[in-house]
């Protein structure tokens, strides 16, 4: 926390949570890491540093083991690789590292375009995915030799927030503070991503809940979506380009040489969220949400596409619930049936997970 402080909580016989551990940092933490196999826990602080404690079995103490000299500004995302024994950080100074986590060498360091923000770990094949300020998603492959950059992946318009690697469907999921989630289909190796727009303030966190196929996000609008992941999606559709409307012909406001034969004023573009169709305001004048398509609130249509539509391509495939605080952090236990929410008001809220589900198969 902001408050230099790590605190571990546990669970009483009341029901109550309450803080076993309360260990004073050299600065304030903003990444964390815990193998619960090894009871090794790993702190990335706003110094750049990134300390590794171990925690006593009663969770009544932790000792501290070492430093890793990481970074020069803030730690903002940290994994702890158990296979490869590796502890990746990322941070502000636009590197993302790697150290073996037994010795504390450093092995590979990478100089990103911009901050970076996020980190997702595919541990089976050692792939790191690094989430960027500029909204840019790097792909890498790290070994104890090398690391090498596989791809690249953009589709956001604003910096990445979280990224969460699936690794059964092998899917890429990233929010951003563009007020959107892309899943990104790695594992279909056809470049197939699929957008998921509900929300109206930018997207802190994100959260996986297998039983029933759910993806849980939670924003700066102060609410939590639950997304069907069980459900067929379609990608977006790609925007045309054009100097003039490609239903009624008219210029847009640029193509001063067609506005001038034409003896006309020219229009603003707009673009058919179904078929990418570049219209004008009059051209594409129809509403109507696309779930399928991840627009779960009313978009622009042409009316050859509004008309295409049937009750099941505007039928929602997410519900979202209004809460009184914003979700910065979020954790899914399922093996525990509890979500834990961190948020702007410094307090750990502890969910009861089937309930919530409950609540939203309800609605």
């Amino acid at each position: 926390s902001d408050d230099k402080t790590l605190k571990v909580w546990l669970k009483r016989d009341n029901g109550q949570y309450w803080p076993s551990i309360c260990h004073n940092l050299p600065d304030a933490g903003y990444a964390i890491a815990f193998d619960e196999s090894r009871a090794r826990l790993f702190v990335g602080l706003n110094i750049g540093l990134v300390e590794e404690f171990t925690v006593a079995e009663d969770f009544n103490s932790i000792s501290r083991v070492k430093d890793f000299y990481a970074h020069e500004k803030q730690v903002t995302d940290l994994i702890f690789a158990p296979a490869a024994d590796y502890v990746i950080s990322c941070s502000r100074d636009k590197y993302m590292q790697y150290f073996n986590a037994s010795n504390g060498q450093r092995i590979g360091r990478v100089l990103l375009e911009s901050q970076a923000l996020a980190l997702a770990l595919d541990a089976l094949t050692n792939h790191v995915f690094v989430g960027e300020y500029n909204g840019t998603i790097s792909m890498f492959h790290i070994s104890d030799t090398e690391y090498k950059l596989i791809n690249t992946l953009k589709g956001h318009e604003g910096s990445i927030r979280q990224l969460l690697w699936e690794p059964e469907l092998k899917w890429l999921f990233s929010c951003s503070f563009d007020e959107t989630v892309i899943i990104w289909d790695i594992g279909g190796m056809k470049g197939e991503s699929f957008e998921l727009r509900f929300h109206t303030g930018k997207i802190n966190a994100m959260g996986i809940v297998k039983d029933g196929m759910k993806l849980m996000t939670g924003s700066e609008d102060r609410s939590l979506v639950f997304w069907d992941l069980a459900c067929q999606r379609q990608p977006p559709a790609t925007w045309e380009e054009s100097d003039k409307c490609q239903m009624c012909a008219g210029p847009f406001f640029w193509s001063f040489k067609q506005m001038y034969a034409d003896r006309t004023m020219g229009k603003r573009q707009h673009h058919c969220r179904k078929c990418g169709k570049a219209l004008c305001g009059n051209c594409c004048k129809q509403v109507s949400p696309l779930p399928k398509m991840g627009y779960e609130m009313p978009q622009r249509l042409c009316q050859p596409c509004h008309d295409s539509l049937t009750p099941d391509d505007t039928r929602s495939l997410a519900r979202k619930h209004n809460i009184k605080y914003v979700v910065n952090h979020m954790l899914v236990d399922e093996q525990s049936k509890l979500i834990v929410l961190a948020g702007r008001d410094n307090l750990v809220k502890f969910i009861d997970l089937e309930s919530v589900l409950a609540a939203a198969a309800a609605n």
